[in-house]
């Protein structure tokens, strides 16, 4: 899969999420760009843990939460996702 196809998953994970609560409250008014770094989103680990669970059963794949290590921005993420998805 593309980093753009993984990356655009993502961000529809994210809205997803968004319209069925599911993120902290604050989270609706963030513009998603590829540039933005994960701690800017300002998400709890539990989000996180929800982000990449819906992230696996979009791709079908094992994704490690090691992608969300180190602050990556959100296009790093769908970079170091490419490794595992199929």
């Amino acid at each position: 899969m593309e980093i753009q196809e993984l990356y655009d998953i993502f961000v529809c994970i994210f809205n997803e999420h968004l319209e069925d609560g599911i993120l902290p409250a604050g989270s609706e008014d963030i513009q998603l760009t590829p540039d933005m770094k994960i701690d800017e989103i300002g998400l709890d680990s539990m989000s996180k843990v929800a982000l990449l669970a819906s992230f696996m059963d979009k791709t079908d794949s094992y994704i490690p939460d090691t992608v969300f290590l180190n602050d990556p921005t959100l296009w790093e993420i769908a970079q170091r996702s490419c490794e595992y998805v199929v």
